[in-house]
């Protein structure tokens, strides 16, 4: 099946197939998300230091600059 190229704005394109498409029209047509808007789900919430910022950035630039996998950490 084709895809479906449209943008969002002046820099973002955007791609998908056109299946998706007509299916989640499909979908929203017979009401089939409805359900999700009374499903109510606890959220946990975090509150970071600027430590565990620092953190999370250091490993973040490793992951960037040399190129680390998932099973190096």
């Amino acid at each position: 099946m084709k895809n479906i190229a449209f943008k969002l704005d002046e820099n973002k394109v955007v791609n998908t197939s056109a299946w998706l498409v007509s299916v989640t029209k499909f979908a929203n047509k017979v009401k089939s998300f409805d359900f999700f808007e009374s499903f109510k789900l606890k959220m946990k919430e975090v509150t970071y230091t600027n430590e565990n910022l620092k953190t999370l950035q250091s490993i973040s630039v490793k992951f960037v600059v040399k190129g680390f996998s998932t099973k190096q950490l």
